[in-house]
């Protein structure tokens, strides 16, 4: 549908030039996270870690020309957890 000089769809739409997100592996270890950056199995590209908190570390890569970052892997940690009645 377009109105005025905006175009809009009922559907989701993808621009097929630009890479598509996949998934990000996850990962249950700090070790298993620096082997997976250490390896750079998946690309060259520069990698940034960030601690989103103390249970969960993702890595990403830069900005690409359409302002969208790809999030490689997750270290989430494996906590036991204790219910009490």
């Amino acid at each position: 549908m377009e109105t005025g000089d905006k175009t809009y769809s009922t559907r989701d739409l993808n621009q097929l030039t630009v890479e598509q997100p996949d998934s990000a592996i996850n990962v249950r270890s700090l070790s298993g996270l620096v082997d997976y950056v250490k390896l750079n199995f998946d690309h060259n590209r520069k990698l940034m870690n960030h601690v989103k908190s103390p249970t969960e570390v993702n890595v990403f890569d830069a900005l690409n020309d359409v302002n969208d970052r790809r999030t490689y892997v997750r270290a989430g940690a494996l906590l036991s957890s204790i219910t009490f009645e």
